[in-house]
C-alpha cells in the first residue's frame, strides 16, 4: 500500500470511528452478556496444545463477554475474552449462510466461496481482499490475548448486525462488468446476516489461530472456533 493511500485510508478509517463514537450514544443495546462455548472443542485440543501452553481441559474456565449496540444503519460490537490461550490471535466472524426451512442453504458471500466473512467495516474490505495470500497479525476483526490469556476489541461497523445485511456492493474495487459475475455467482450485493431463524449454527464466532497465529482477511485459514453468539 503506497503512502497516500495508506493515509486515506487510515483518515476514512479514523473519520469513521469518530462519527460511530458520537453516534453510539444514541444506539440500542441489543444484547449485554456471555458468548457461549463452542462444545465440539476438538480443534482447540489439538491445535492448541502446543509447548508452554498445553492445558489439560482446553481453558475450560475461558469466558468471552459480548456488548452490541445498534441504529438503524451502523452497530458497535465490544467483545472481552478472559483466562484463554495466552499470547495468541482471536479473530471475530459475522455468519451470512443459512438453511431454508426444508434444508436449502443460501446466503454466503458473494466475494469468497465461505458461508462467513470477518466482522469489519466495508472500509476494511480491500485490505482483507490485500492480505488473502500474505497473512499477518495484525487484524481489524480481533485482537492477541496478553500472557494471561485477556484480549478484548471494540469495532464501530457501518451496517446493523441483527436484522440487518453486510454491504458487499461498497467494496471499491468491485467491477459490476467482470464476466464471471453471472446468475449462479451473484454480484456484491447486499447480503443478509443469519440467526437462529435462518437456521444458522452462529451469528458471530470468537476462534484462535493457534498453529501460526496468522490471520488471512477473508477467509478464517486454519483456526479453532472457542466462543458462538446466535442472534435471535
Amino acid at each position: 500500500m503506497s503512502y497516500l493511500c495508506h493515509r486515506a485510508h487510515v483518515f476514512a478509517s479514523s473519520a469513521m470511528l469518530l462519527a460511530a463514537t458520537s453516534a453510539s450514544a444514541e444506539m440500542v443495546t441489543l444484547y449485554d452478556g456471555g458468548f457461549t462455548r463452542v462444545s465440539a472443542g476438538a480443534k482447540v485440543a489439538e491445535h492448541c496444545q502446543v509447548e508452554g501452553y498445553r492445558s489439560a481441559d482446553n481453558w475450560a474456565e475461558a469466558t468471552s463477554h459480548l456488548t452490541l449496540k445498534q441504529d438503524a444503519a451502523s452497530s458497535e460490537v465490544s467483545v472481552t475474552l478472559d483466562n484463554a490461550r495466552p499470547d495468541t490471535l482471536f479473530t471475530i466472524w459475522l455468519m451470512l449462510a443459512g438453511k431454508t426451512p426444508d434444508g436449502e442453504s443460501f446466503g454466503g458471500s458473494p466475494l469468497m466461496k465461505s458461508g462467513a466473512t470477518p466482522l469489519i467495516a466495508t472500509a476494511d474490505l480491500s485490505e482483507a481482499v490485500a492480505i488473502l495470500k500474505s497473512p499477518r497479525t495484525e487484524v481489524t476483526n480481533g485482537f492477541i490475548t496478553d500472557s494471561d490469556g485477556n484480549g478484548s476489541v471494540t469495532l464501530y461497523l457501518d451496517y446493523p448486525i441483527v436484522g440487518g445485511a453486510y454491504p458487499f456492493q461498497r467494496y471499491d474495487r468491485f467491477d459490476a462488468t467482470d464476466p464471471a459475475y453471472t446468475h449462479d455467482t451473484p454480484r456484491a450485493i447486499p447480503v443478509a446476516i443469519t440467526g437462529k431463524s435462518s437456521g444458522a449454527p452462529f451469528t458471530l464466532r470468537l476462534a484462535s489461530h493457534c498453529g501460526d497465529n496468522l490471520h488471512d482477511g477473508l477467509v478464517a485459514g486454519q483456526h479453532e472456533p472457542w466462543f458462538d453468539w446466535l442472534a435471535d
